[in-house]
C-alpha cells in the first residue's frame, strides 16, 4: 500500500541532492533556477547553462515529475533512457556528489517499476540505491544531504509488511520511523534560508507527516502555515492532503481556492483531492471536481477512488441511474494501482443500497463536521438496521464520539461492533477492537482490556486489509 503513495513525495524529494555546499550548493545558479521551476510548472523552463550532469539528472528528475503527474508511458520511457545516460557518466560511479544523484535517481527508478508492476526490478533499483548511499561521504558538505536521504529508507522501510522486512535485513535495510521524522524534521529548520530546497524540504516531510505520522496535529498545524508561505502546486497538493488527514477541510479548500485554474492543469490530481474535499460538504460542486479528473487524467491512480465518490453523492440525491454507471465503471477496471482504488473496488457494490445518513455522517466525520456527525447518527432508528449496517453504525458513532473525547461511550460502540461483525469481511471489526484497545490502554491505563481487545483484532483480521 505504502508504494504507491510514497512515490508522489519522492518525485518531489530527489532534487535536494543538489545543494550541500553552504555557498552555491550542487548545482549551478542555472540549474537552480530549473529546480525551482520544477515545482512551478505552470511557468516557462529555461535550461540555462547547465553543467553535463546537471542537465542530464535535471531532464531524468523532469521525466519521473511528468510520469508521476500524468502517469504516461512514454514519461517511463524516457527516464528509463536517461537514467541510463547518467549511470554511463564517468563520474556517477567514483565521485561523491554524482554518486549521491545516482541515489536518488535509483530510487525514482524504483518507483517508476513498482508502480508498472515490475516489483522485483523495483526492489533492486531501491536496494542498489541504498548501497550507494553506504559508501563513506567524506565531503562535510554533504552531511545533511546524506542524512537526508537516511532518514527516508529509515522512514520507508519501517512501513514494508513484515514478510518482506526480513529479506530487507538480508540487505542491511533497517527502519525506525521516529528517528527518520526527527532527522527530517531537523533537514527542514537546516533548509529554511536555502533558497531552491526549502519547498521541497517542505513537500517531503509533509508527505511523510501525511502517510506515515500519527496525526501530531500541532505538527501539522505548523506545517501547513510554513507550507502556505511557499506557493507551489505540489507543496499545496501536500499540504491539502495534510488538512484533509486532519480533519480541517475548511483549510484544505481555503488552500485549493487559492490556486490559479492553470495549476490543476499542470497537476490534474489536485481535481481529484479538491472534489475529495468538497464532497465532505455534501455540496453538489463535488460532481464537477471529480468528473473533470476522471476524463481528464491520462493515468488509472485514484479513478476507481473518485468514480466511488461520484457514486456516494448520487446516493445522496437519489440518482440511482447514476449510482449504477460508477459501480459499473468501477468494476469495468483492470487495474486498481492505489490502495483508495482497492478500497474502490470492494464497497462499490454497498453504494446503491446503504442509508444515505449513514453515507453523510461519514464525509461530515471527515471534514472536521463531528457534532453535525453525531447528530445525524442519532437521527437513525438503528434498531431497524441490517447486522451490516448496524456494525458500520456504531463504528461511525464511536469515532464520532472519541474524536470528542467521549470515551467511554466511544468503547461501548466500539465493544457492540464486534457480535455482529463476525461474519463481516469488512476492516470494521478488526478496526474497532484496535480503536478500543488504544483508549483502554492510553487513557484508562487498563491493560488486560487492551490485551483482550487486541486479541479480538486478530480474530476479526480475516477479510479486508488482513495484510496490515
Amino acid at each position: 500500500m505504502w508504494l504507491r503513495l510514497v512515490i508522489l513525495f519522492y518525485s518531489l524529494n530527489v532534487s535536494s541532492a543538489l545543494w550541500a555546499q553552504t555557498e552555491g550548493g550542487m548545482l549551478s545558479i542555472d540549474g537552480r533556477k530549473f529546480l525551482h521551476q520544477l515545482y512551478h510548472p505552470q511557468e516557462e523552463q529555461k535550461a540555462g547553462d547547465l553543467k553535463a550532469s546537471e542537465y542530464i539528472y535535471l531532464t531524468a528528475y523532469r521525466y519521473f515529475i511528468e510520469f508521476i503527474s500524468f502517469e504516461q508511458d512514454s514519461s517511463a520511457a524516457h527516464f528509463m533512457d536517461t537514467f541510463d545516460r547518467f549511470s554511463e557518466f564517468p563520474s556517477a560511479q567514483n565521485n561523491q556528489i554524482t554518486q549521491l544523484m545516482l541515489v536518488n535517481l535509483s530510487i525514482q527508478k524504483g518507483l517508476i517499476q513498482w508502480m508498472k508492476n515490475e516489483q522485483f526490478a523495483g526492489v533492486f533499483s531501491f536496494i542498489n540505491g541504498h548501497r550507494l548511499l553506504m559508501d563513506d561521504y567524506t565531503n562535510p558538505s554533504l552531511l545533511q544531504e546524506v542524512r537526508k536521504l537516511r532518514s527516508l529508507f529509515l522512514i520507508l522501510i519501517d512501513q514494508l509488511p513484515d514478510y518482506m522486512m526480513s529479506g530487507a535485513s538480508l540487505f542491511g535495510l533497517e527502519g525506525d520511523r521516529i528517528e527518520g521524522f526527527s532527522l527530517l524534521q531537523e533537514y527542514v529548520e537546516y533548509c529554511e534560508d536555502k533558497e531552491g530546497v526549502y519547498t521541497e524540504a517542505l513537500v517531503l516531510y509533509g508527505y511523510c507527516l501525511m502517510k506515515f505520522s500519527n496525526g501530531d496535529k500541532y505538527q501539522m498545524d505548523q506545517f501547513i502555515q510554513k507550507a502556505r508561505q511557499n506557493e507551489s502546486p505540489l507543496l499545496t497538493f501536500v499540504s491539502a492532503s495534510v488538512a484533509i488527514k486532519k480533519r480541517d477541510g475548511e483549510t484544505a479548500r481555503g488552500l485549493l481556492d487559492e490556486l490559479q485554474p492553470e495549476t490543476f492543469e499542470c497537476f490534474p490530481l489536485l481535481y481529484h483531492l479538491k472534489g475529495k474535499a468538497v464532497l465532505n460538504t455534501l455540496s453538489n460542486e463535488c460532481e464537477w471536481w471529480l468528473s473533470k479528473f476522471v476524463h481528464l487524467y491520462p493515468g488509472m491512480s485514484f479513478k476507481a477512488d473518485a468514480h466511488l465518490r461520484l457514486a456516494r453523492y448520487y446516493r445522496i440525491i437519489h440518482d440511482s441511474v447514476s449510482v449504477k454507471r460508477e459501480e459499473n465503471a468501477i468494476r469495468a477496471m483492470d487495474v486498481y494501482p492505489t490502495s483508495n482504488d482497492k478500497q474502490a473496488s470492494q464497497e462499490a457494490f454497498m453504494v446503491a443500497h446503504k442509508p444515505e445518513s449513514l453515507i453523510k455522517a461519514r464525509l461530515l466525520f471527515d471534514d472536521g463536521q463531528i457534532k453535525e456527525c453525531i447528530v445525524l447518527l442519532k437521527t437513525i432508528d438503528q434498531p431497524l438496521l441490517a447486522d451490516f449496517y448496524r456494525a458500520e453504525w456504531h463504528y461511525r458513532l464511536a469515532r464520532a464520539l472519541e474524536e470528542e473525547n467521549r470515551y467511554k461511550e466511544a468503547v461501548s460502540h466500539y465493544e457492540q461492533v464486534l457480535p455482529i461483525a463476525r461474519e463481516d469481511d469488512r476492516y470494521i471489526g478488526p478496526y474497532s477492537a484496535l480503536n478500543a484497545a488504544e483508549i483502554y490502554l492510553k487513557i484508562f491505563s487498563d491493560s488486560t482490556s487492551c490485551k483482550k481487545m487486541l486479541q479480538k483484532a486478530k480474530e476479526f483480521n480475516t477479510g479486508q486489509y488482513k495484510s496490515d
